[in-house]
């Protein structure tokens, strides 16, 4: 028998770990949209204006055109003429007097609005 060797050999082993990922579907989702509508009353005043005309006779002689003028909030226009005698002269035949007038109204219009509402359904798979 021959002699026990000397040394002796211890293999050594070693692990090793590989770690990796990987998708893995668990369920799914669908998202849709409801429209709802409801009415709404929408209350607003709103403002309309309109003219009166007044004319106003007035025959007097005046010696140049009289200017456009404001009185108050009414607007008064003078309307003249020439008339051939031995002189030329400016007659005021009469003066449009132009009033603003405005009117308030109540106004009420039912509108329909509309919302949108997400419903979100589970598919398990």
């Amino acid at each position: 028998m021959a002699d026990p060797p000397d040394e002796i050999v211890l293999p050594v082993v070693e692990e090793q770990l590989s770690v990796g990922r990987r998708a893995v579907a668990t369920g799914r989702v669908r998202v849709t949209t409801q429209v709802e509508e409801h009415p709404v009353v929408v209350r607003e005043s709103l403002v309309r204006s309109s003219v009166e005309v007044e004319r106003r006779a007035i025959g007097k002689e005046v010696l140049t055109v009289p200017p456009v003028r404001d009185e108050g909030d009414t607007i008064v226009v003078p309307v003249v003429r020439e008339e051939i005698v031995v002189t030329k002269r400016l007659i005021l035949v009469e003066e449009v007097h132009l009033r603003r007038v405005a009117a308030t109204e109540d106004v009420s219009q039912t509108v329909v609005v509309r919302r949108q509402h997400p419903v979100i359904e589970r598919d398990p798979q």
